[in-house]
This record gives structure tokens, sequence and C-alpha cells, in this order.
């Protein structure tokens, strides 16, 4: 069972000075886009990506899963067209579902991107995208 996810690293708004704001930052624009899988009970794997592209987001999947596996994710639609591939399965968090049949969830991973945040901002305070795959190998 993997479960993935992606998660917009960078700086809120309402935290930078009035003068430097720029606005139109809400849903991930302008911050570092990271993908991470979770092996229930295995491995972690996370790196930066370009963009949410199905391209780029199912060929990283497909490099770092086996085929057949079972993949669970959320309806994001750059993981549409797994199914070819993998038994892929998904939670709809927009409609309030978070956990479906007792085993088809991504709250592992998500709870890696809350430590990963959290390790942000009590240990970095400030990440740059030059090294951001330096800080998730120092987490994973």
């Amino acid at each position: 069972m993997i479960e993935a996810d992606e998660t917009f690293v960078g700086g809120k708004e309402k935290n930078k000075h009035r003068s430097k704001r720029t606005g139109g930052k809400q849903g991930g624009a302008g911050k570092a886009i990271v993908l991470g899988m979770l092996e229930r009970d295995g491995e972690l794997r996370t790196g930066a990506t370009r963009n949410l592209s199905a391209r780029d987001i199912q060929g990283t999947v497909r490099a770092n899963v086996e085929p057949g596996s079972l993949v669970l994710t959320g309806e994001h639609t750059s993981f549409q067209g797994l199914a070819k591939d993998f038994n892929h399965q998904t939670v709809n968090h927009s409609a309030g579902e978070y956990v479906r049949k007792f085993y088809i969830h991504t709250n592992g991973i998500e709870s890696v991107w809350a430590l990963f945040k959290r390790q942000i901002v009590g240990t970095h305070h400030y990440l740059s995208r030059k090294h951001l795959s330096r800080y998730l190998g120092e987490m994973t």
C-alpha cells in the first residue's frame, strides 16, 4: 500500500511585511511543490517537482512504485490515470471524506507533511528552493 500526496512549501503572505506582499499567492502560487510517497510500514520517498502536471506526477509515481501496487491518493487531477498500472483508490477531502473502508486514506503521508512543516518553523525558519531536496532528505 502506497500513499501519495503533494504539498506546497513556502511562506504565508500574511507573515510578510506589508510592502513585500505580492498578493495572488492562494492555492500554492509562487510556492515550491513537493511530492511524497509513503509505503505503509515501509519506505518514504519525497522530492520537489516542477509542477502538478499529470505527466510529471504520474511519471514519478510510476518510476518509484511497483506496477500492480495499491496506490492511495486524494482526488487531485494529476493522479487521475494511475489506474492503468496500479490499483488506484482515492479519498475526496473536499467532500469531507478522509477514510473509506478503514484502510483507504492518505493520513500517513499527510502526517509527514505536518512534521516537515513543523521542522521548517521550529528548526530551519527558512528554506531556499535551491536546497529544498536537502531539507527533504534530512527529514526522510
